[in-house]
């Protein structure tokens, strides 16, 4: 019984991962740099954070790599009386298309940028 629920919370938490899925990626600087470069170019020091809401990703560099994710997600399947408004560089929200200040009610899904 206890082994089912535990199971039954794995699967949902895995299921919830996949409603938005986005992409990730990692760059190296070269062999005994420490600090790294983003991808328009710009230095990042070791151990900082670099976020680009014109790319709309985060980066953190470590140790010569560079690792970064995307923020923000695309709206998908929303409902025909709902619509899809920016909230934000990297954000998009589902509202309601005779009151863009209700939220959309219906289910919608996501997809990374």
């Amino acid at each position: 019984m206890f082994s089912n629920v535990i199971l039954n919370a794995v699967f949902l938490m895995l299921s919830l991962v996949t409603l938005a899925d986005g992409y990730c990626f990692m760059s190296y600087a070269g062999p005994g740099l420490k600090d790294c470069v983003a991808p328009n170019e710009d230095h990042v020091e070791d151990g900082t954070r670099y976020t680009s809401y014109e790319e709309c990703i985060s980066c953190d560099c470590n140790n010569g790599f560079l690792n970064c994710c995307q923020m923000g997600i695309t709206l998908v399947d929303l409902h025909p009386e709902c619509k899809v408004v920016l909230d934000g560089p990297c954000w998009e929200k589902a509202v309601m298309k005779d009151n863009e200040n209700e939220p959309c009610p219906y289910p919608h899904g996501g997809t990374g940028r």
